[in-house]
């Protein structure tokens, strides 16, 4: 099903293209990785390594992710936040003319997460939720994902 599997420390991150553009990724149980045939997944690949091997990395590959009007803005929003520098489900809320709860469920819904980076929204008092849920393991990535930004950020200024 995916057409490339790219390790992290915790957890791997499968990603599904077609010939061309990214159209769904999901975070995995840990995986050695399996590099995708396609020139989009190669592309795909390199792009991943620099992320992380700087989390600063901005991702420039087309994208093709499917949901209603509402979550394509979100989306398109969370596409602008930079690295490093989280956001408020509020923040968004006050952007897009939307209630923060909308914007946590587009978050949600993501279907192409990392990419379109949903964890750098972040709750009022906290981490918020992230992949539908408040459970440790997705929560885990999460906090992984804002630490591995923030320590390159740090490392620039």
């Amino acid at each position: 099903m995916w057409t490339l599997r790219f390790p992290f420390p915790d957890f791997s991150l499968g990603v599904r293209c077609s010939t061309d553009a990214v159209l769904e990724a999901a975070f995995l149980p840990v995986h050695p990785g399996e590099e995708g045939a396609s020139a989009l997944a190669r592309t795909l690949w390199q792009q991943l390594l620099q992320y992380r091997a700087q989390g600063q990395f901005s991702f420039t590959l087309p994208l093709q992710p499917q949901g209603s009007e509402h979550d394509r803005k979100v989306w398109q929003w969370l596409c602008q936040l930079p690295a490093g520098q989280p956001a408020r489900y509020g923040e968004g809320a006050a952007v897009l003319g939307s209630s923060a709860q909308a914007v946590g469920n587009a978050c949600g819904r993501n279907p192409i997460p990392l990419l379109i980076p949903c964890h750098r929204v972040v709750g009022q008092d906290g981490l918020g939720g992230f992949m539908q849920g408040k459970q440790d393991g997705p929560l885990s990535i999460k906090h992984w994902l804002l630490q591995h930004e923030s320590r390159q950020a740090s490392l620039f200024d």
